[in-house]
This record gives structure tokens, sequence and C-alpha cells, in this order.
């Protein structure tokens, strides 16, 4: 299910080119349904999540004013992709900037547990993970750096969100 990380023949789009996104978080995983943080964790969906994807259809799909997808390299990103745009004969851009936090240890720990230490980790980093600025600052999907397929004006993301 690998897909390309670039396009031949690719131009570069200017600032102000127009471009409507849309964004989709990825369909559930199982830690997702349990109540757990899923931050980077290695998932897949969830059968709650296969059940879902039959229900997303964007519009703008349909109509034809895509012209890529863009995805995160975790397994249930890809997986969404696959599920719910699999159809489209679209390029797919698996994008290494687009990625979940890295919570560390607390991967897979419960979300309240995650919610009483976020204040703690604003500036300093989850153990064995990162800070929630260091997350935020890094230029790690930013779209003045995305190559889209020449004459783009519209595209897709399904990207990690937590």
């Amino acid at each position: 299910m690998a897909f390309p990380c670039r396009h031949e023949k690719e131009e570069r789009l200017a600032l102000t080119d127009p471009m409507k996104m849309i964004i989709l978080d990825h369909l559930p995983c199982q830690n997702n349904q349990l109540g757990l943080c899923t931050g980077a964790t290695i998932q897949g969906v969830s059968e709650f999540g296969h059940t879902l994807s039959e229900y997303v259809h964007p519009e703008d799909l349909e109509s034809g004013s895509v012209d890529a997808i863009f995805s995160s390299q975790l397994p249930r990103a890809l997986e969404t992709v696959e599920l719910c745009f699999g159809e489209f004969d679209l390029p797919k851009v698996v994008d290494p900037r687009i990625r979940a936090f890295d919570y560390g240890m607390h991967q897979s720990s419960p979300m309240p547990v995650i919610v009483e230490l976020q204040m703690d980790h604003i500036s300093t980093p989850f153990e064995d993970g990162e800070s929630f600025n260091s997350f935020l600052l890094n230029p790690r999907a930013g779209l003045t750096q995305l190559s889209l397929p020449s004459a783009a004006n519209r595209t897709f993301f399904s990207e990690e969100r937590q």
C-alpha cells in the first residue's frame, strides 16, 4: 500500500494559487474506541472504522475538484485513504511531515492521564517523546513546502491530529 512521495512533472504552487483543503483525521482505531491516547502508535483502522468508511464521501471527490490525496505514514491513515478513497483515480502521496504527536512512554495511556499531564509538557518533552512546542513549531506540515500536481486547485488530506 506504499504511495509515492513525489510525482513526475510536478510544479510547486505559488501561495496565491487557489486551494481548497478537506482535512479528515484517520478513521477510528482501537485506541480511539477505548478512550486511550493514540499519538504515534502503530494501529490500523478498527472494525467500527471499517463500517464508518462507507459513509465518508466528500462531495468534492465526486465533482472532480480534488487533485491529490495526502496522508501520513501511519497505518491507520494509509488504511483510511484506501478505504475511503481507493476507488478514485487520484495521486496518493505519503508525506512524512504529516504525523502524529509523540507522547513517548504515554502512548496508549488513558486520555484523562494525558489531559492531566498536558500543561507540564508545553515546553518539556514527554519521557521518550516530545513537547507540544516542539511539535507545533516543527515545519512538519508546512503547506508552503508541499508540492502538488500541476494545475492543482483543490486538494484532500488524510492527516493525523491529536
